[in-house]
């Protein structure tokens, strides 16, 4: 059951900062839920929440977020066989889900 002050004083928005560059975002009602995209990792970000109600704006307790890294997904193919003496060709492609990595391949 409902404590009698929730019924009374219901939550009408949230204010979430989630600690990156991104724009705070506002949410009407009580949504029960927020998503966020994080652009790039490895990094922890601290995630700041406030609700409204009809007394005011009222802080969360604040949540630290580690973002991992996603590595890039790696190819290579080739025929799967060679000739002595012969060129062997192998195809080499990589994959990078975020759009911030910045991926220099090691020199040979």
């Amino acid at each position: 059951d409902a404590h009698p002050e929730e019924t009374a004083n219901p939550v009408t928005g949230w204010s979430i900062h989630w600690g990156d560059a991104s724009p705070t975002e506002a949410f009407t009602g009580d949504p029960g839920a927020a998503t966020h995209l994080y652009a790039d990792g490895p990094h922890a970000y601290t995630v700041a929440a406030s609700a409204m109600t009809r007394d005011g704006w009222f802080a969360a307790p604040s949540l630290n977020v580690t973002v991992n890294d996603v590595p890039p997904a790696l190819q290579v193919s080739g025929a799967s066989t060679a000739y002595q003496f012969e060129p062997y060709t192998l195809t080499l492609g990589y994959a990078d889900p975020s759009p911030t990595d910045l991926f220099d391949p090691p020199q040979s």
